[in-house]
């Protein structure tokens, strides 16, 4: 379902405001690689366990269930707590857009640092260039923090996700 400027505005402005209610509550949030992850709408609200994946997929089921908008789970498992960062980007090659700097980042693009195990992913919560952009990224307990693309060196991948084409 492909969504009207408004509505990405929507989710745009959704994801704006969860990154940063998730980095003022960190104290709240914890870092486990755990599966099945639970998914949470309320990111302040009682003891919440994610990894960096998982992060970035209750980014966008909370903006789909606070807008009653449909977003595709960005790891491909249907929201069921499953998948991880391969998974994701698996998803986003085949139905989303790669992006950088010429084109600038946009809330909601989701970027890929490093392969393998090692490898990490975060959702940009501001928009800009490589220099201006800001992600939100939960890759550590101490998180959710803001970092830029700079934040590590091994810059794998930046997408779109295809709703927000």
């Amino acid at each position: 379902m492909a969504l009207t400027p408004t509505q990405k505005k929507k989710v745009r402005a959704s994801i704006v405001t969860y990154c940063a209610q998730a980095v003022a509550n960190e104290p709240r949030i914890h870092y486990s690689q755990q599966r099945p992850f639970r998914f949470y709408s309320e990111i302040g609200i009682g003891y919440v366990v994610l990894d960096c994946s998982g992060f970035v997929c209750n980014v966008f089921w909370n903006a789909m269930h606070d807008l009653g908008i449909f977003l595709h789970d960005p790891v491909d498992e249907r929201y069921t707590g499953w998948g991880n960062t391969w998974s994701l980007e698996t998803y986003l090659r085949a139905h989303g857009k790669r992006v950088n700097d010429v084109n600038g980042y946009l809330v909601g693009d989701i970027v890929r640092w490093g392969q393998g195990e090692h490898s990490h992913t975060a959702v940009c919560s501001k928009a800009g260039s490589t220099v201006t952009a800001r992600f939100t990224s939960h890759g550590r307990e101490g998180g959710p923090v803001v970092v830029n693309l700079r934040y590590r060196s091994d810059l794998f991948g930046v997408w779109r996700h295809p709703a927000l084409l």
